[in-house]
């Protein structure tokens, strides 16, 4: 069996990356929650962009 020395890396970065964690993270945030017996999170990201929609020139 012939080993090869190249590595091949892929960059990844902005929402490419950032899109899956963040589903993860909900993800693992709503299991906890079903087994503490509490109601899934439904739009954590409504807070976020409401408050940066509150401020001026944003």
């Amino acid at each position: 069996m012939a080993c090869s020395a190249a590595v091949n890396w892929s960059s990844a970065g902005g929402t490419r990356l950032s899109t899956p964690q963040w589903a993860c993270l909900i993800a693992v945030a709503n299991a906890g929650r079903a087994l503490g017996g509490k109601a899934a999170l439904g739009a954590p990201h409504a807070v976020p962009y409401g408050q940066i929609a509150s401020v001026p020139g944003t």
